[in-house]
């Protein structure tokens, strides 16, 4: 990859549209174009990507110092692919391509899955008459029990699903149906962390029955019924995304506070993000139980061996992609002022 372009001229900064006239440029090497790739004239879109792109960028290298630090090579790696995926794009015929890292922690490639499993779930969500929507969690811990927690969090969920089937097959009640999405909150004034499953569930009853399994597993120890959260759902698509969202909040409420009228900035605790992604690691977090999930109609092109695609770099400082050829930007960038104090200013390193 060329190094990014981060000193642009004073007239070359002066020029900002989205995608220039791409028949200037010519690539002596080919180029594999995969997939269809997002519309430029969408920039409403694609300048959202640049956002996630400036906080994954952000976030990574300072999860790849602490990984460093602990000399953990495998999540140095891990963080290396998260900064580096999307950093090289290409356009052509007014469409943007580029390699995703597929990484469950990175902003982009979670933007990405987002959208394909609401296409994926949405219609069998709004099959079920009155679907609802269950929160199971148990008392939360510090940091060195975090691994051991959520492995049990994810153990209890799984042994009530199996008993379940058992039960079926004895003609004892029916098979739980569902989907289920694994995620892990950091309290920075109690320094504590509390991995939870929320669960979409096609009724009520399959909802009351898990949460019945649940307590019984955890017991009164460990957790309490009115720490469980259950509700109808009211938005199929609004709970289908608070199930499929990330494994973890990056901008955490420094108070804890559940009022809306919040006054004080958000803050990124990165080594409790470190903690969180490293106890996730290799972690399934989304998946559905108790049916197959029919795969998406959709026709996927073949990668097309382009020759005259132009290529562009991200570059952290321009906060957005910068032609390869001529030093121009993609687009003039329109990052929240607020996500840019927050990057500069609000990142904890330690709490943990």
């Amino acid at each position: 990859m060329k190094r990014q372009i981060q000193n642009l001229t004073s007239r070359q900064k002066s020029i900002y549209t989205l995608a220039q006239n791409e028949s200037e440029y010519r690539h002596k090497k080919p180029v594999l174009l995969k997939g269809t790739g997002s519309d430029l004239n969408q920039t409403r879109s694609i300048k959202g990507k640049a956002k996630r792109k400036l906080i994954s960028q952000t976030i990574a290298l300072q999860l790849i110092d602490i990984a460093k630090e602990l000399n953990n090579t495998e999540n140095e790696k891990a963080f290396w692919n998260v900064y580096h995926c999307q950093s090289t794009v290409f356009t052509k015929n007014r469409r943007l391509h580029g390699n995703y890292c597929k990484s469950h922690i990175c902003p982009l490639c979670s933007a990405n899955r987002k959208a394909i499993m609401i296409n994926q779930y949405k219609p069998i969500i709004s099959s079920w008459t009155a679907p609802y929507f269950l929160t199971l969690t148990s008392r939360s811990v510090k940091a060195k029990y975090l691994k051991r927690n959520l492995d049990g969090t994810i153990r209890a969920l799984s042994k009530i699903l199996a008993s379940q089937r058992q039960k079926a097959k004895r003609g004892k009640g029916n098979v739980f149906i569902g989907i289920r999405s694994i995620e892990c909150n950091f309290n920075p004034i109690k320094q504590t962390y509390n991995p939870h499953i929320h669960l979409l569930l096609p009724d009520k009853e399959t909802a009351e029955n898990l949460k019945s399994e649940w307590l019984k597993i955890w017991t009164s120890k460990h957790t309490v019924d009115y720490a469980q959260y259950l509700r109808p759902v009211t938005d199929t698509e609004e709970d289908l995304i608070e199930v499929i969202k990330y494994g973890s909040k990056i901008f955490v409420d420094p108070t804890m506070s559940k009022s809306k009228k919040k006054k004080i900035p958000p803050i990124i605790y990165i080594k409790a993000l470190y903690n969180i992604f490293d106890a996730m690691k290799s972690k399934r977090l989304i998946q559905n139980f108790g049916f197959n999930l029919p795969k998406l109609d959709e026709a996927k092109e073949a990668p097309t061996l382009c020759y005259d695609a132009k290529e562009w770099c991200y570059s952290i400082k321009e906060k957005t992609w910068i032609s390869t050829d001529s030093g121009k930007p993609l687009f003039e960038p329109e990052i929240d002022p607020m996500v840019e104090f927050l990057l500069s200013n609000n990142i904890n390193k330690t709490s943990y």
